[in-house]
């Protein structure tokens, strides 16, 4: 059971690190939380680089917890 468990925790990391992924490629302004519009920003690869830098941290500290 607790491998089980473990297995679902891993794959939701690995999603959550996708997201970083798909924000890292991204043209348009991704947002970090759902159904919230993203900033006007006037560099859009920056920002997403940015926010996938987050997603990455997440997921990486979610997995070591």
């Amino acid at each position: 059971m607790v491998i089980l468990g473990f297995l679902f925790w891993t794959l939701m990391c690995l999603i959550f690190a996708g997201i970083g992924v798909w924000s890292f490629i991204s043209k348009k302004a991704v947002g970090f939380w759902a159904g919230v519009e993203p900033p006007k920003v006037s560099d859009v690869k920056n920002y997403n680089r940015t926010v996938g830098i987050l997603w990455f941290i997440y997921a990486a500290l979610m997995e070591l917890m």
